[in-house]
Formats: C-alpha cells, structure tokens, sequence
C-alpha cells in the first residue's frame, strides 16, 4: 500500500476506492530480472495450461518499460473477484474473476460490476485529476 503523506499518492488511493479497487500501489518501472528465470521455468512446467497468449512478448512481460518507453512507474491495483451475486443457476458456468463484462461481453450475474469498467473510469478521473496540474 501506498504511503499516504504523498498528495498524489492520497488522491490515487481515493480514487482506486472510489472506483471498487481494495488497494494501490506504485513499483519503479524496471526489468524483473530476478523474475527472469522463475517466469521461464513457469512456463517451461506448462504451469500457464491453455493460456499460450502468456508466453509471447516475453521480453515485456519482464521489463514494462520496453511496453511503454519512457514509462517510470507501474500502477498496482487490487481488485476483489469474488462477487456478491451468484451466477443465475440456468446461465453457462464460468469462473467467478470472469463474470463481468471485460471478459464475457455480456453480465452474467445480472448487476455485477466488471473490472474493465471500473478501471476505465479510474483511469478517466485520474486524468482529469492531473490535468489541473499539466496543461
């Protein structure tokens, strides 16, 4: 979690809970080297099952900055997928992280609320935050 002394910090932390997230939190935008060969060998062991999309761009999984150059920090946030409603028990059986709409295009739980929403709005009102301090 973030340290809140920081007035960009504190208005980051609202607004991720003002949109759904249960935490923030900031890393330096760097390659994992460490992570480097523990990813590797993940994906060796198949640990990834039918997720082949996990093994491309392997290089920018590792270090963020060659997906977005120049990029300083990387943005962590903390998303609870357990949801309060149940699937409709006549409606397709799928994973309780992929009710909402990001995944299925469609709401199979009838009022949930998907993350692909709740992140989009986050990321519009911490952009017209900055812009008071950015022309």
């Amino acid at each position: 979690m973030l340290a809140a002394k920081d007035p960009i910090k504190t208005v980051l932390q609202s607004l991720a809970e003002k949109h759904g997230f249960l935490a923030v939190g900031v890393a330096k935008a760097r390659k994992l080297s460490e992570e480097e060969d523990n990813l590797k060998q993940w994906l060796a062991n198949d640990f990834h099952g039918s997720m082949a999309y996990m093994e491309n761009h392997l290089e920018k999984r590792l270090d963020p900055t060659l997906l977005v150059p120049g990029a300083k920090s990387v943005l962590c946030f903390l998303y609870n997928y357990y949801p309060e409603k149940t699937q409709h028990p006549a409606s397709p059986k799928v994973a309780k992280y992929a009710y909402g709409e990001d995944y299925l295009g469609a709401d199979f739980c009838g009022q949930c609320t998907g993350y692909g929403k709740a992140m989009g709005s986050l990321i519009r009102a911490w952009l017209d935050w900055k812009k008071q301090f950015a022309p």
